[in-house]
């Protein structure tokens, strides 16, 4: 496929694409990204670009979605229910020192997700390895954490 072939494909069905995408409430934006470069390298162009376009759309907001329930149900399983009060010095040494036993990689896992807020794919980003990793590597720390505070986190 040329250039030419996919700037025309992009101005007529990138709008579409959009709307399809966001009717589903995804990252819309990413997802048709990801359809024009998955057409780009794919070894045999498709005989109809544009239907394949609107399937692997479709496809890949509906395995967005997936993810994202996935996604929500782990963090959930893995986030506090309420963070320590300041006042409660008692608890905030416990943390501090549950903290400082882990090694330098799980603590900065748990920081960048509890206090930095990033996404487990944000985390293997930081640390160059994969969303699954960083999120694996997150659960263990946090349940090291939960065991040395006796499940008081």
């Amino acid at each position: 496929m040329d250039a030419a072939h996919l700037g025309r494909l992009v101005d007529e069905l990138a709008p579409a694409l959009l709307a399809m995408a966001r009717g589903r409430g995804v990252d819309a934006e990413d997802v048709v990204q990801q359809a024009f470069l998955a057409l780009l390298t794919t070894p045999v162009t498709p005989a109809n670009p544009n239907a394949w376009l609107f399937g692997t759309v479709r496809r890949m907001a509906l395995m967005q979605i997936r993810a994202n329930g996935r996604r929500e149900k782990r963090e959930q399983g893995v986030a506090r229910s309420e963070m320590c009060q300041p006042n409660d010095v008692a608890n905030v040494l416990d943390l501090e020192s549950a903290l400082a036993e882990l090694d330098s990689d799980d603590r900065d896992i748990v920081l960048a997700r509890v206090h930095g807020g990033l996404t487990c794919e944000e985390i293997g980003t930081m640390l160059g390895v994969s969303a699954t990793t960083a999120w694996r590597r997150l659960e263990i720390a946090m349940t090291s954490i939960r065991t040395r505070l006796g499940d008081e986190v």
